[in-house]
């Protein structure tokens, strides 16, 4: 499959999804995809559903080195571990 990229092109839709605001955060845009199916992050990400296993989805995540991907319990610990630096 070939993509043509642009930095100007946003969908409206979620233009105005990820732009609005609710009590002062983001709104969230929530997608639908079958396993194999792939969402793009701006040019450089891809986030692919590679199996739903019951309760359980496992993702697939293509993203450059320089983009740090962690689980967010885990993002929550390396902020902590900033902002105290290293000690809980």
């Amino acid at each position: 499959m070939f993509f043509v990229f642009s930095p100007f092109w946003r969908p409206a839709v979620a233009t105005s999804l990820l732009e609005s605001r609710i009590d002062g955060e983001q709104a969230m845009l929530v997608l639908s995809r079958k396993p194999g199916e792939t969402i793009c992050v701006g040019n450089a990400i891809e986030v692919t559903v590679m199996e739903i296993r019951g309760d359980r989805v496992r993702i697939g995540i293509k993203a450059p080195k320089t983009v740090p991907v962690h689980r967010s319990e885990v993002m929550d610990r390396i902020v902590k571990a900033a902002i105290h630096g290293g000690t809980e």
